[in-house]
């Protein structure tokens, strides 16, 4: 996979999910404990795993839509 890493392109997850709920906006605790996680559901849960994954000191990767490639994240 190190061969289809790229510099020039990242993306961007905050380790602390309790601070990601709070800038979505206001009233997304609410939604999420009444178990309505809507549009978010993804971004939560996109961050939840870099940060498990990170943690446990794996390489993480997304898919590159226009290139077709996997991206590595640094």
């Amino acid at each position: 996979m190190e061969v289809n890493a790229k510099d020039n392109v990242f993306k961007v997850y905050t380790a602390d999910i309790g601070l990601l709920i709070e800038m979505l906006g206001p009233g997304t605790r609410a939604d999420i404990l009444q178990g309505n996680l809507g549009g978010f559901k993804g971004a939560i849960y996109e961050s939840l795993m870099a940060d498990t994954l990170h943690k446990k000191q794996q390489s993480l990767y997304y898919y590159l839509k226009d290139s077709g490639l996997l991206v590595r994240i640094k």
